[in-house]
């Protein structure tokens, strides 16, 4: 196809334009108002009223400019798309015999708003006029993440949306605290934030609530008519702190309850392994051991009795200890028992001298008589 079969559709020739405009309607030109979402796919229509057999060639171009989203050509020859077009246009190739020539315009991005689109068509009969189909695309996303935050020192509440697009409309209400009338709040201070390559925003707007018991914030996309919003009842200066001072009350009654659990617990099991515990001296002797432990009972009184004023103690010991206790407490009483045996002796020889010097005293008593 020569580059004069390619017509631009802004060609200076008044005369062309005039016709077309007459024969639009008479040639089935149609025209067209897209919506389309960011992310997703339009259908740019084009029905064409005759048999795809008279086409010669077709072809769909961005109005405006040169870029070609899709060429067709009976012969076979072709002409380059667009960088920006590639791979993102589908035609439907088995439906041009039925006339439908519309393409499908995949991954829309915020660069193809108010973009508009041309199909031009040739037939083979010898008419003059080319068959044209229009259509303009508006394209919106919806606004995400909305967030609202109350600021109770500074009697504000902010809210903020990301990825839409257009800019949105932010409208504020809120609840009168005294009346509870609902109120239209106005002054609101909102910002819009463009992403550099996305193209889409990003809204912020802060308001008061001074006097408010709720408020709402509504973000509204005027493309799409999407609203979002949320509401955030606002607590009262002072009620943050006294609910952060329960909060820490309640914390440290509970760790106190917990140290009195475990002190009890611990003097619990301190108590009942003292129990557990037998003593030095068992009651109850067996009629075997009991001689012997009755003898080295008292042997152990008597020693304790010659060794001081201190009151004999009870000590507590395991049962693998008890038997070197009772060793130790014969060696002790047998100590006890040899000081006592010698101390007996020294008497009995004080009183034999003392019998022999009253003898001699009487024997000499008797020679003076």
């Amino acid at each position: 196809m020569s580059q004069d079969d390619i017509i631009s559709p802004l060609t200076n020739n008044s005369y062309y334009i005039s016709i077309f405009s007459f024969l639009a309607p008479i040639m089935g030109q149609i025209s067209a108002l897209l919506n389309a979402t960011v992310g997703g796919s339009v259908l740019i229509p084009c029905s064409l009223p005759v048999n795809s057999t008279s086409i010669k060639w077709f072809y769909w171009q961005e109005d405006g400019s040169e870029k070609l989203l899709f060429h067709w050509d009976k012969s076979g020859e072709t002409q380059p798309v667009a960088d920006e077009y590639r791979n993102r246009c589908q035609v439907f190739n088995t439906e041009f015999s039925s006339g439908n020539i519309s393409i499908k315009l995949n991954n829309v991005s915020v660069g193809d708003d108010q973009k508009t689109f041309w199909a031009f068509i040739r037939f083979d009969s010898t008419k003059p006029l080319d068959h044209q189909c229009k259509s303009s695309l508006r394209v919106s996303a919806a606004y995400q993440d909305l967030n609202l935050t109350i600021n109770s020192t500074l009697n504000s509440a902010t809210c903020t949306a990301h990825g839409g697009y257009p800019e949105p409309e932010v409208k504020w209400t809120g609840q009168n605290k005294s009346s509870g009338e609902q109120l239209d709040l106005q002054d609101a201070q909102t910002s819009h934030q463009q992403h550099p390559t996305k193209k889409t925003f990003s809204v912020t707007s802060t308001i008061s609530v001074k006097e408010l018991q709720s408020v709402t914030c509504h973000v509204y996309n005027p493309r799409s008519k999407q609203q979002i919003e949320k509401t955030a009842v606002i607590d009262a200066p002072g009620e943050e702190l006294l609910s952060a001072i329960g909060v820490s009350i309640g914390v440290v009654a509970a760790i106190l309850l917990l140290l009195l659990l475990f002190v009890c617990f611990f003097l619990y099991r301190r108590r009942r392994t003292s129990n557990c515990l037998p003593t030095a001296n068992p009651p109850g002797s067996s009629a075997s051991g009991g001689s012997a432990g009755g003898n080295a009972s008292n042997m152990q009184s008597r020693s304790v009795e010659s060794a001081g004023e201190s009151e004999p103690e009870t000590v507590n010991l395991l049962p693998g200890h008890q038997s070197a206790l009772y060793r130790s407490s014969v060696r002790r009483d047998g100590a006890a028992a040899n000081v006592t045996n010698e101390d007996s002796s020294a008497s009995e020889e004080t009183d034999d001298h003392k019998k022999e010097a009253d003898e001699t005293k009487t024997t000499e008593s008797d020679k003076d008589k």
